[in-house]
């Protein structure tokens, strides 16, 4: 055998590894699953089941963000924006996994992955739309108004309240901040809303009630402002003890001027 019998085996040797190796890695075939018309399959009453909306307001939605999250071409079977709306409804609705709303939509996990953070931040940019407090003189009046209409309470504009949204544990070492003093994780949520129940206004940047207060030996928040030498922070509450704790004869005198005052205004 010469040398170039040699070369030869060689040649054929590495040809036969690299087609072992490229069929190995062979890409699967493309396969596009069949994806359900839901909105126009199910009834007004299944439907609401399934996406907690009505179908009139998942059309008016669509409206307002179908320039955001449609495609702009309709190559590679792209999904229509009804299909992706839906999709992420049906996400909020049940809070299930990506592969669990995938095989309900038609949709590869990864892609409703995707989906989800299109649409929602789709939805969460209508806010300066739809989220608004009173601003005018006339609004301000007539919410007024709405308020006085249900507990015959002056000039109320809006009701607010605060509650804790339960979350996982996002972990890493400050994973203790987001525990509240229920003892569960939780974002700490203000709301505010008219006497018609809309929304004016929503803080969910807080991640628990304890979440301003530093305890000992804990590095501060880096978004708290630095503390100022100049300012005097008196060690002692600043009310004295006999405007803190008020005796009885004093809250009875507070109360008869507050409904002396709100007697006045209905009057006027």
């Amino acid at each position: 055998m010469d040398i170039f019998d040699e070369i030869d085996d060689l040649a054929i040797e590495e040809e036969a590894l690299l087609n072992e190796y490229m069929n190995r890695l062979e890409r699967k075939e493309r396969t596009v699953r069949s994806r359900p018309d839901h909105f126009n399959m199910w009834n007004s009453k299944d439907f609401h089941r399934r996406f907690r909306l009505m179908k009139e307001s998942v059309q008016d939605l669509l409206s307002v963000i179908e320039d955001k999250i449609k495609h702009k071409t309709q190559r590679n079977q792209c999904i229509p924006p009804m299909l992706q709306l839906l999709i992420t409804l049906r996400f909020y609705a049940t809070g299930s996994f990506y592969i669990t709303v995938g095989d309900f939509g038609g949709i590869h996990s990864s892609t409703i992955c995707c989906i989800i953070k299109k649409v929602t931040e789709a939805i969460a940019s209508l806010r300066p739309m739809f989220i608004t407090l009173p601003r005018s003189d006339e609004d301000i009046r007539k919410s007024q108004e709405e308020f006085y209409k249900i507990a015959r309470f002056p000039r109320v504009i809006s009701a607010i309240d605060g509650t804790h949204i339960r979350v996982q544990s996002p972990g890493g070492n400050t994973a203790e901040e987001f525990r509240n003093r229920k003892g569960f994780f939780s974002f700490n949520v203000q709301a505010m809303c008219s006497a018609e129940l809309i929304f004016q206004d929503i803080v969910a940047r807080y991640y628990c009630s304890l979440c301003h207060i530093t305890q000992p030996g804990k590095k501060k928040n880096e978004d708290e402002p630095p503390e100022d030498p100049e300012v005097d922070v008196p060690p002692q509450p600043i009310f004295p003890p006999s405007i803190a704790n008020p005796t009885s004869a004093e809250r009875l005198q507070t109360r008869n001027i507050m409904l002396s005052y709100f007697q006045s205004l209905i009057n006027t």
